[in-house]
């Protein structure tokens, strides 16, 4: 597979033409469902917010749009997100609102939201690096602690030996999937997958930027 993003592939601009609407859509969604004083801050952050030089850097549908929310009180994501229907209703105005501003996308980004207030509470959570984060709305992204990069090779170690697990019993995950189910099982695989290079660097010493 060829390393550089040639005239085959989508154009580069339309891609993050689209990314960014569905970023705006869903900034602008949960600013409508939630009070901004009960919002610190909209992050955006993965594989879309980078640079893309290679075909493998950004998949279009497969690929994350990874949008992070950081809520003034723990208990609001119960409070926001507790139910299916309340779910749904952010769910469903984000699609209109995509749709409203790209009524023909050429790909339609995949948003994956989480919520910082129960991560930041594992403890082998360490905020990513300020240079690969967007601020969408609301305060500066979280700092990184010099205790969390102490340990982060022992994360990065660690994490790297689960896998095993994982891809021992992956032939199983996908003899059963013909035609479009194989779909999903790839994409777990790439999830699991896509991060091994950045741990590789850690446990070898580099920086966490670097990595």
């Amino acid at each position: 597979m060829t390393t550089l993003w040639g005239d085959k592939y989508p154009d580069k601009e339309v891609l993050r033409k689209e990314i960014t609407c569905m970023l705006e859509a869903f900034v602008d969604v949960l600013l409508e469902e939630i009070p901004e004083s009960e919002i610190e801050g909209i992050y955006f952050k993965g594989s879309g917010q980078k640079e893309w030089d290679s075909p493998l850097d950004y998949v279009p549908e497969i690929s994350d749009i990874d949008i992070h929310l950081l809520l003034a009180e723990d208990t609001l994501v119960e409070q926001y997100f507790g139910t299916t229907e309340q779910a749904l209703t952010i769910q469903a105005q984000v699609e209109e609102r995509y749709f409203s501003n790209v009524p023909e996308p050429i790909h339609f980004p995949r948003p994956q939201l989480v919520m910082l207030n129960p991560a930041i509470k594992d403890n082998d959570f360490v905020p990513s690096p300020p240079n690969t984060i967007t601020v969408l709305h609301g305060k500066p992204y979280l700092s990184i602690e010099d205790s969390a990069l102490d340990r982060l090779q022992r994360i990065d170690c660690q994490r790297l030996l689960d896998e095993e697990q994982f891809l021992s019993k992956y032939p199983l995950h996908v003899v059963d999937r013909p035609s479009k189910y194989l779909w999903q099982a790839l994409r777990n695989l790439v999830w699991h997958i896509s991060p091994i290079g950045s741990r590789v660097l850690s446990i070898m010493g580099k920086s966490y930027k670097e990595a």
